[in-house]
């Protein structure tokens, strides 16, 4: 097919790749000052307004990232064409997670674990335990081997007859319906295999897919991202959580439930992509080096977070939220001073742990 030399620069989309991204920080550090919290780690001091924000980020982050990884994988496409583009994603995606996963990661399972035999067999490769939180790469470079034939379906995709309502139906009807029903089956397979995290991948694929589509029919979709429908989503999600709390939909039937959590996470990703789109469209130097660096700092934050917490902030004894604002923050400025200070600094660092020559 051919391949376009020039795309516009959704800037916006970026920036809210890069902040769902380094929401990750935020997210794990509230598992570890959650009541009752079940992490690798957790603090003494606890507060459920930990549990709150933990959930509410859970609602829509993935959701919003792979809808967004979706967009720009068809954008890469057609711009480079679909040899490149999948070398270029398996490059970046799978020389980082192969070598973030045994390295920093491996590290961070003997800090927190004295049985070092669990680390040592072949079951820690099989069983995916390497992975922790790079698990999502392992689902995306699946999903850009596999949907390739998908794409170049897309490209044939007349845009006569493609409406409002038939990417509304798509979206908030079609959507939720392929999540439920791939999730289902999802429920009887083993939970990770080497990279793959069986239950994620089939949960998260519509939602990837959703995003592909989005770029095919990007005339209609980007001028609805905006402020205004951010609310009027974020409104719509409320309301249908408000029902979730007070209707057990589960037990009419499992796959209406599962249809209805995610339609009503879909409206709280949508709202998020929505606000950042607009919120970003005027790119700034800040801006740039926090897209720039968002990727470094999401492989090796978890890491760190142990790293920190076990050596600094555990022994401190402090007041959760005194220890939670610490604690991003340490994370936040170490990984970004890796990722300017010594990552970008020599090409063979940037290739292993960032996927670019």
């Amino acid at each position: 097919m051919a391949v376009t030399t020039k795309t516009e620069r959704y800037n916006g989309l970026d920036l809210g790749r890069a902040i769902l991204m380094l929401l990750g920080i935020v997210f794990h550090s509230a598992l570890i000052f959650k009541v009752n919290g079940g992490w690798e780690v957790s603090n003494n001091s606890t507060s459920s307004i930990f549990n709150e924000i933990s959930q509410y980020i859970h609602y829509f982050r993935m959701e919003a990232f792979y809808i967004i990884a979706g967009f720009f994988f068809f954008l890469v496409f057609e711009k480079h064409g679909l040899k490149a583009t999948l070398k270029d994603r398996l490059l970046k995606l799978g020389i980082p997670l192969v070598i973030v996963g045994l390295t920093f990661n491996s590290m961070m399972n003997l800090l927190i674990d004295d049985n070092r035999s669990n680390y040592m067999g072949v079951n820690y490769i099989l069983e995916g335990q390497w992975v922790f939180h790079l698990w999502f790469i392992g689902n995306l470079i699946l999903y850009y081997v596999l949907l390739s034939p998908l794409l170049l379906i897309l490209c044939r995709w007349k845009k006569t007859g493609i409406s409002n309502k038939f990417v509304l139906i798509i979206t908030f009807i079609l959507t939720p319906i392929l999540v439920a029903l791939l999730s289902q089956p999802a429920a009887n397979l083993p939970g990770r295999l080497l990279f793959v995290s069986f239950g994620a991948f089939n949960y998260y694929l519509p939602f990837f897919i959703l995003g592909m589509i989005y770029w095919k029919t990007r005339s209609i979709v980007i001028p609805f991202l905006t402020i205004q429908v951010s609310i009027v989503l974020l409104l719509v999600f409320s309301f249908l959580n408000i029902i979730n709390q007070h209707v057990s939909i589960v037990e009419l039937s499992w796959t209406l439930s599962k249809a209805f959590d995610s339609l009503m996470n879909l409206c709280l990703a949508i709202s998020v992509i929505c606000f950042f789109s607009s919120l970003g469209k005027n790119k700034s130097k800040m801006v740039s080096k926090l897209v720039n660096s968002s990727y470094s700092i999401y492989l090796l934050h978890q890491p760190i977070t142990i790293l920190i917490f076990v050596f600094l902030i555990e022994d401190l004894n402090i007041n959760a939220y005194l220890g939670f604002f610490a604690l991003c923050t340490l994370v936040y400025l170490s990984s970004y001073f890796l990722h300017t200070k010594i990552v970008m600094k020599y090409p063979l660092l940037l290739f292993l742990l960032n996927g670019k020559k």
